[in-house]
């Protein structure tokens, strides 16, 4: 423990003190940095009307009448074993005594004193939370506790006691309502039961409290926090700061020694409150930043944080709020323990964040670093989603567990364990036994459970194989955490190390080593109690991703083939590739025997410039045909199955297919204006999104952004939505998290598929489409977030830009993501996605927040559109979906009808020669279907294998309309309520029957009947 401390006999004063010229020119200069941005400023104006409670003088009155009835009850004797306490016990089951003296007697007395504590009175209740709280702390008299209550918890034991003759004071008191005990913990210490209560509608009605403050002091919690002085206990300070206490007693003496602190910090934080105008202020943008990233800091820590350092001057008490802010945050991301042991200082203040375990710690610090690097980066704070204002202070979202962690350990909690003793073990007993595979083992106390959220290292996965090496212990330590199942092993590097082997590498691994090493070296706790948390989506995706380093291999072939062509007259200036084949991406895998259809990778040639090339259309599109044969037959002498096209060439390398074309950009000056879109993407902006994709993808297929997202994929697709999102959309939308980590909780990328694929469900769900845009920066551009904001104020009409904006260094606008040109959704698309995405982002957290008590099924979140969504289905012939392997069926109909259809292997057939390169009839039905019928349906399919296309009718589009020559296709005159087909008509009406037919006319034979809803 830290050097023996003395207690304080006086409640601490604060000296103001002189400011210097030279401090008064740094604060100045510090006020002129500001947060960087005016606009940030005007938002944390806003956060803070918002946030801060209104001043409530009717219930201040009624709290005095709350202090009179407390001070007014009579003298009692409250026997640990009597009555009272047995009828307590029984019913508040979540409190319970821990000391060995069963014959405690408790002399029960008034306060002797009471303190209006806490953000209240320091004006900094955060308002905006369900049921604020205001603390009083009531000071216990001293004859009501003894000089040997420091051992072996018998203070808490005659805490108990006191709080059970409170109780048994106010819930028989009219003035009160809502009375309950152990409801609450002080800063989650199970040693600590706090008494809630409310004031009466008939007190606050006495004291002539208006109607509209009765409403808001209705949703007001009054807490009651028993405090002792300083030098009650006077063995503690000794105690605890005795040389070589154990760390199991440490927690022990630090709650002990924190009981006295209360009253002595509760006193001084609002001396600091009456010196520094800024304080209230700054503390409630530190609550609502705790609040918007579900931090484990306390409110209480916050505020003695920010205290400790306007008395120790660190910050100057006229320093404004955001300078108060700044300052607190950066004390939060470089404070750290510096030993396992804990220093007790009672003076003053204490560094209250020494009540945190180091595993908290380190979660508090990363946060606070990740907000100060966004708070620096001026040009993102008008970025809605990983702007300042949205990382910091927004109400919605908050970052859920479900987002924080790729993992939760859980434990059950017996009564013969201490919650809070037992997270920070096992806590402490998870980052030892996984060492460098686990960043953070964050504890948490969940209803029954002790939780310990894990943040994996992305670059660092959990093998099979455990070392020595691979955690922070010598090889000594190591034997003697594991035990007999550590043995030395060679290896065939040459290596002999002590080594640990598992059943499975992975997450699997991970589970089963928590288990072990939990029930090896936590007392009182065996492998079965023991669970684990972890939504493996992976097991829901159709086909395993094994395909994408043979094709980059195959690329790369093709490419060096492609550098060093014969008969070309020009250099190859650049090679560039595109598709989600190499970039791991593929739902459907790409293999070259997975399935019958064969996806297609584009490479774009470019060479180098020269003035030979024709000044027209004609001309430029004749010397590329003429390259393409030049190219191809080049191919063909290199071994490659290489065909050309006037526009193309064709190329088959190792069983994967790609497309080759040329880049040459002058021709888009010549091209028509419905084309020249189409030859800027594919030649310019599909390839620079692809190399920049390849920068976040790991070179296993299993690394977070290609799993999370075939995931994506899957699940909208699962939807009867992935006809709407092109793949580069939805592999941008997940990029987002990997490339701006800084806007992430703990300021990292995402370590698991899990953690990401929440953050993508959050950003369907949440972000506010129709008002800004969604800059994803890939490069070292600064100026995109300010370009992207320019260009989307200046847009004549929200209409004029597409429903999801998604800017990119290029394309500010997303208009390559347009559904102009179907790769990008419309608004009622986008609409009917969010809805689904907040449903099942909803399911998700819950699988986390409960615990394990509620499991998800991931096969839940990937269940297939109900027909009661659609006015029509287009039902499929199975034998004509290529890809239909892949189709979501729980019983496998789909498979087997492949297995043993015309597809199968069991059955010769010409059609197994038919492989479909690049081309799906099924996803070409729909895109014809768009075409004639989009200005009347919307259309939806799972283009992963499924064999139905939902139909859902436009309300305005098929209204009645006047009799015209141009008027409404499928539409036939509309007959008055009443009259006979001879009647004239004056109006048309749209023929839902005639678009039936047309529509089964237009899929032929791979249309077998079509469903519609009455």
């Amino acid at each position: 423990m830290a050097d023996r401390a003395e207690p304080v006999a006086k409640r601490p004063r604060m000296s103001r003190g002189e400011v210097s010229a030279m401090e008064v020119l740094k604060i100045r200069e510090k006020e002129s940095e500001g947060f960087g941005s005016g606009m940030l400023s005007i938002q944390i104006d806003s956060v803070l009307e918002s946030a801060r409670a209104p001043k409530l003088k009717a219930f201040e009155s009624g709290l005095k009448v709350l202090n009179e009835e407390m001070e007014e009850s009579k003298t009692r004797s409250i026997k640990r074993d009597g009555k009272i306490a047995k009828r307590m016990l029984a019913k508040f089951p979540n409190l319970r005594f821990r000391s060995d003296r069963s014959n405690m007697v408790l002399n029960y007395k008034p306060p002797s004193g009471t303190i209006l504590a806490g953000s209240y009175l320091l004006g900094a209740l955060l308002w905006s939370t369900e049921t604020p709280s205001v603390d009083i702390c009531v000071i216990i008299p001293k004859e009501c506790t003894e000089r040997t209550d420091y051992k072996n918890y018998r203070y808490f034991d005659r805490r108990l006691l006191y709080l059970f003759g409170l109780f048994s004071v106010l819930s028989k008191s009219f003035r009160c309502t809502n009375v309950e005990l152990g409801r609450e913990f002080l800063g989650g210490d199970r040693l600590k039961p706090l008494l809630t209560l409310q004031l009466s509608s008939s007190t606050l009605q006495a004291i002539g409290a208006s109607e509209a403050d009765r409403k808001a002091c209705s949703r007001l919690r009054i807490r009651i926090i028993p405090g002792i002085e300083n030098d009650a206990l006077r063995e503690v300070s000794k105690r605890a700061s005795l040389p070589g206490t154990k760390s199991s007693e440490e927690l022990y003496w630090n709650s002990l020694a924190s009981e006295m602190q209360i009253v002595a910090m509760l006193q001084l934080l609002n001396e600091v409150k009456t010196k520094a105008a800024g304080f209230s202020d700054a503390l409630l943008l530190l609550k609502r930043w705790r609040e918007r990233r579900n931090l484990p800091i306390t409110p209480f820590m916050l505020s003695a944080c920010l205290a400790k350092l306007i008395l120790d001057r660190v910050v100057p008490p006229m320093a404004s709020v955001q300078h108060m802010f700044l300052a607190c945050l950066q004390y939060l991301s470089t404070w750290r323990m510096s030993s396992g042991k804990i220093s007790l200082h009672l003076t003053e203040i204490c560094d209250v964040l020494s009540l945190l375990s180091q595993e908290e710690q380190l979660e508090v610090s990363m946060d606070a670093t990740a907000a100060l690097r966004v708070i620096e980066s001026s040009s993102t704070n008008s970025d809605l989603l990983g702007g300042a204002y949205a990382c910091l202070f927004a109400t919605s979202p908050t970052f859920s567990v479900a987002e924080r962690f790729d993992v939760m350990v859980t434990v059950n909690i017996t009564d013969s364990v201490n919650p809070n003793k037992l997270s920070h073990s096992c806590s402490e007993i998870i980052r030892k036994a996984l060492g460098k595979a686990c960043d953070l083992a964050s504890p948490r106390i969940l209803s029954d459970v002790v939780g310990i959220g894990l943040l994996l290292n992305p670059e660092r996965q959990f093998g099979r194989v455990l070392t020595a090496e691979d955690s922070d212990m010598d090889r000594d330590s190591f034997r003697a955490f594991w035990g007999s199942r550590s043995s030395l092993r060679r290896f065939k590097d040459g290596r002999i190390v002590e080594s640990v082997v598992w059943t499975k590498g992975g997450v699997e691994g991970v589970r089963e080593a928590c288990e072990v090493a939990i029930g090896s070296h936590v007392d009182g706790v065996d492998r079965e109690s023991v669970g684990f948390v972890h939504h493996d989506l992976s097991t829901v995706l159709p086909q395993a991703n094994s395909a994408s380093i043979t094709a980059r291999r195959a690329a790369e072939r093709l490419g060096n083939a492609l550098r060093s062509l014969d008969g070309i007259p020009l250099d190859v200036a650049e090679v560039a590739f595109a598709g989600e084949i190499l970039l791991g991406t593929s739902v459907l895998g790409g293999g070259p025997r997975e399935t019958r259809y064969r996806p297609v990778s584009n490479l774009i040639l470019s060479f180098e410039t020269s003035p030979e090339w024709p000044k027209n259309l004609e001309g430029i599109r004749a010397s590329m045909g003429a390259f393409y044969v030049a190219i191809s037959k080049s191919l063909m002498k290199g071994g490659f199955d290489a065909v050309s096209t006037k526009t193309h060439v064709e190329v088959e390398a190792d069983g994967f297919f790609f497309i080759v074309m040329l880049r040459y950009d002058t021709i888009v000056a010549f091209l028509p204006e419905e084309l020249r879109e189409t030859q800027i993407w594919t030649t310019v902006r599909q390839p620079r999104l692809h190399k920049a994709l390849r920068r976040v993808c790991g070179e296993d297929e299993s690394a977070a952004f290609q799993e999370t997202c075939r995931i994506a994929k899957h699940w909208l697709s699962s939807h009867w939505m992935g006809n709407h999102f092109c793949d580069e959309l939805v592999e941008m939308l997940v990029a987002r998290f990997f490339f701006s980590p800084d806007s992430q909780p703990h300021g990292r990328i995402p370590g698991s598929s899990s953690a990401a694929f929440a953050a993508f469900l959050s950003l369907l769900a949440n972000f506010p489409w129709e008002v800004a845009p969604l800059v994803v920066v890939f490069d070292d551009d600064d100026t995109v977030h300010e370009k992207a904001e320019k260009a989307f104020r200046s847009l004549p009409s929200r209409s004029s830009a597409p429903p999801m904006i998604v800017s990119t260094p290029g394309d500010v606008l997303g208009k390559s993501f347009s559904p102009l040109y179907k790769r990008g959704p419309e608004r009622v698309v986008l609409k009917r996605i969010a809805a689904v995405a907040s449903a099942a982002l909803g399911r998700f957290v819950n699988g986390f927040d409960n615990a394990g008590d509620e499991p998800l099924s991931p096969k839940a979140l990937f269940r297939e559109s109900s027909k009661a969504k659609f006015d029509a289905q287009i039902m499929l012939r199975e034998e004509c979906v290529p890809t239909l392997s892949a189709g979501i069926d729980a019983k496998n109909r789909q498979r087997r009808a492949l297995r043993n259809g015309p597809l199968g292997s069991r059955v010769t057939s010409p059609n197994l020669l038919n492989v479909l390169v690049g081309a799906n009839p099924t996803d070409e039905l729909v895109r014809r279907l768009e075409s004639l019928f989009g200005h009347v349906a919307v259309f939806f399919h799972n283009k992963n294998g499924g064999t139905q296309v939902g139909v859902v009718w436009r309300p305005r589009s098929i209204r009645s309309k006047k009799l015209t020559l141009t008027g409404l296709p499928f539409s036939r005159p509309a007959i008055p309520e009443g009259g006979h087909e001879s009647d004239k008509a004056t109006e048309i009406v749209f023929d839902k029957k005639y678009a039936m037919y047309a529509m089964r006319k237009l899929g032929g034979d791979l249309v077998l009947e079509i469903d519609v809803r009455t």
